[in-house]
């Protein structure tokens, strides 16, 4: 019996001792592969800020009354003349007019539709800015081997039985791209919706041409039914009744054929790479959203534009009327203040020339609100020469800052929903000297002599969002990932964003779409050839 339990404790020991030279051995592999990281100042390019600030808001008038004959008006008399002192209240001049309560209606309608149209807009961005490119690696080859006798131009199945033990075999011209189209064609061979198949290679188009690689997939069809109960086969063959995977895999993608929201069921298929011998080795493709970086950024970049234009439509429509309901509310025009009449024109020859009929000054001007951002709030100071512009009548005038706010208002959208910047207001004053039309809108430059600064202007591709805030995944002092926020401005050309804080030429950045990304993961510095696989 002595004997017997020695003999269990040396086995015992023996099978501990292996299980941790295995594990040794064993563990290395099982960890995850590090991050690459590359450096800043090859993904981004420096440039020079503009030194002038852009902006726009509505006129506000201060003892100087420019008064425009709408075409919807008729004047039937003026009771002032040039040099004319006036009292406040005195009467100007009377009109009649064309306008209706439809026409005010119709226009409130369409002011209300471009809401409805921008609150869209909006939703439709911001699931532009959740999607995740395609990502596509390189796959894995085999030893050059023998192919049969062609079979097409592009090639065709010319074996096997679509099975683990038998997969199709694949011929097809070297270079020719693998599509979806092709893998649903695939599928619909015998309706199996869990099929494996072995692509070969072909370089020359005569029969038993050498191939150049071969490698094999396994492709999984699934029918989902979008947020209701799945499921309803789609042509390509009978779903099972139950697609999920018994066994676990560490890696798998999903691509999904790109189509308009839809109740009906939508077809997707898993792709796994395996070699030859039928030995599952990850993942090489990464379909995500179908689109590429390319193509997203695209599709943002037109949807933000789309945002910009509904977003000054809507507040363009919205002065306009209120200058509509101000007419047919009344038709006799008074006086705002005490004043001089300044000058009196004919009605259409006022309207030609794009000049008020009468003006009536009192010794003020106009004032304008605009924004500026935190970046370019350094440049604006009172003072500063401003020149506006009146979309009314396309005239150019003078101004000056004459405050400038230090409570920043709400942030305005920008394009590729990059937020997070701060806007400050200011206001601008012209003199009683320009015709502009109190309620209309007009845009400001303000033209900085201050010295321009250098920005840092990073690839988009590198970017990314939490909804509001801008990020990056950045190498730390100890060679691991650390999730970074930004400061950033407007992307203008699609493919760059400036960056104001947060990053430096010399940090090194990781592609957000890695597959082993997250805080505090290990890192390596990699060379910029070859990533973007799309």
């Amino acid at each position: 019996m002595r004997n017997n339990r020695s003999i269990w404790y040396i086995l015992t020991a023996l099978l501990l001792a292996a299980a941790v030279a295995a594990a040794a051995i064993l563990l290395p592999d099982l960890q995850e592969d590090p991050v690459s990281v590359y450096a800043v100042d090859m993904i981004s390019y420096t440039g020079q800020s503009s030194g002038t600030a852009e902006s726009y808001g509505v006129v506000a008038a201060d003892k100087v009354q420019a008064i425009f004959v709408s075409d919807t008006q008729r004047v039937t008399r003026i009771y002032v003349y040039d040099g004319q002192k006036v009292k406040k209240g005195d009467l100007l001049y009377t009109y009649d007019t064309t306008l209706t309560d439809l026409q005010l209606e119709r226009k409130d309608l369409s002011i209300q539709q471009m809401e409805i149209n921008l609150k869209a807009a909006r939703e439709e961005l911001k699931k532009l800015n959740a999607m995740k490119p395609m990502v596509v690696t390189t796959p894995p080859v085999t030893e050059v081997g023998k192919s049969p006798a062609n079979q097409g131009l592009l090639g065709s199945v010319y074996d096997g039985k679509g099975t683990a033990a038998k997969p199709y075999l694949f011929w097809m011209i070297d270079g020719a791209e693998l599509t979806q189209e092709l893998v649903w064609e695939l599928f619909a061979l015998d309706g199996n919706p869990d099929i494996y198949v072995i692509f070969q290679s072909v370089t020359g188009d005569k029969p038993n041409t050498e191939f150049t690689s071969e490698y094999g997939v396994r492709f999984t069809a699934k029918f989902v039914q979008p947020e209701t109960e799945p499921t309803q086969p789609a042509e390509g063959g009978t779903p099972p009744a139950d697609l999920e995977e018994k066994e676990e895999l560490t890696a798998q993608t999903e691509a999904t054929e790109p189509s308009a929201p839809t109740s009906e069921p939508v077809r997707t298929y898993t792709m796994r790479f395996f070699d030859p011998d039928g030995d599952e080795i990850g993942t090489q493709i990464d379909w995500n959203s179908g689109y590429t970086q390319s193509e997203l950024t695209a599709m943002r970049e037109q949807k933000a534009a789309e945002i910009k234009e509904l977003e000054f439509s809507i507040k363009i429509g919205k002065a306009e009327l209120e200058i509509m309901r101000k007419e047919a509310a009344d038709g006799n025009v008074y006086a705002a203040f005490d004043g001089i009449v300044a000058s009196v024109l004919n009605p259409s020859s006022a309207k030609t020339l794009g000049q008020p009929m009468i003006k009536v000054t009192g010794g003020g001007g106009y004032y304008v609100e605009g924004t500026v951002s935190e970046m370019e709030l350094d440049t604006i100071q009172v003072g500063l020469r401003v020149t506006v512009n009146s979309w009314g009548t396309g005239s150019n005038y003078s101004g000056t800052v004459s405050w400038v706010g230090t409570y920043p208002v709400e942030a305005e959208d920008t394009v590729n929903g990059q937020t997070g910047v701060t806007y400050y207001p200011y206001r601008v004053f012209v003199d009683e000297g320009a015709n502009m039309q109190e309620g209309t809108y007009v845009s400001m430059i303000c033209h900085s002599d201050a010295s321009q600064q250098k920005i840092l202007y990073l690839e988009n591709a590198f970017l990314s969002t939490d909804g509001r805030n801008t990020y990056v995944y950045i190498r730390n002092d100890k060679g691991l990932l650390e999730k970074r926020y930004l400061t950033v401005g407007i992307s203008t050309d699609g493919y760059a964003t400036p960056v104001y804080s947060g990053l430096k030429e010399t940090d090194y950045i990781a592609f957000p779409y890695d597959k082993n990304l997250r805080e505090g993961a290990e890192t390596e510095i990699s060379g910029t050839d070859g990533l973007f696989g799309w």
